[in-house]
């Protein structure tokens, strides 16, 4: 395991798994930026990400056709 939650902490685990290039399929920015979709969709085509980076993180809104890994979240 890459990472466990202790029962009762609030850390989160985000992998730099980078995203899937739409254009070819190829993997970007793999081992250095981590992207991860939200539930909240902006238009018909776009929703909203969070990104993290270098200790840092960003929200975004972009396509949905970049593929981007899906975070589940316990209530």
């Amino acid at each position: 395991k890459a990472a466990e939650l202790v029962p009762g902490s609030s850390s989160v685990y985000f992998p730099a798994g980078g995203y899937r290039n739409s254009s070819n399929g190829n993997t970007n920015n793999a081992g250095n930026y981590g992207y991860s979709w939200s539930g909240s969709s902006s238009g018909t085509t776009n929703a909203y990400n969070l990104n993290v980076y270098s200790g840092n993180a960003s929200w975004g809104n972009l396509n949905r056709n970049l593929g981007f890994t899906v975070r589940c979240i316990r209530e």
